[in-house]
């Protein structure tokens, strides 16, 4: 009986710090009221749409979750590869070929938004 008494308490005390300890960051919230207006997204009746940039005209960078082929060839520039040139363009896929350190190089990219590498050759 004397062990389960201990344990009990124990199992109290422990539980009693833990909220103690968990009521500060709780707290640490503010608990007052704000509203807030979004200015950004989009405003059909403007005819400012996120695919335009500030000129009104079509932003070649997004092109709405594709990797377009110019894109794939200035990260593949932008990695060392000279005298880069797209070989492939499939749905999953944009293949890079040029020459690194004056041999044979190239990258397979991801058709999807900012042409994740998927593989160096």
């Amino acid at each position: 009986m004397k062990n389960f008494l201990k344990t009990t308490i124990l199992a109290a005390s422990l539980a009693v710090a833990g909220l103690a300890a968990a009521t500060p960051s709780a707290s640490a919230a503010n608990a007052g009221f704000s509203i807030v207006v979004n200015g950004g997204g989009n405003d059909f009746r403007s005819g400012h749409h996120n695919r335009h940039d500030n000129r009104g005209g079509w932003n070649k960078h997004n092109r709405g979750g594709i990797c377009a082929p110019g894109q794939a060839l200035n990260k593949a520039r932008s990695m060392g590869i000279h005298k880069a040139r797209v070989v492939d363009v499939d749905r999953r896929t944009v293949k890079v070929r040029g020459y690194k350190f004056g041999r044979p190089s190239g990258a397979i990219f991801a058709n999807d938004r900012g042409c994740p590498v998927i593989a160096r050759r």
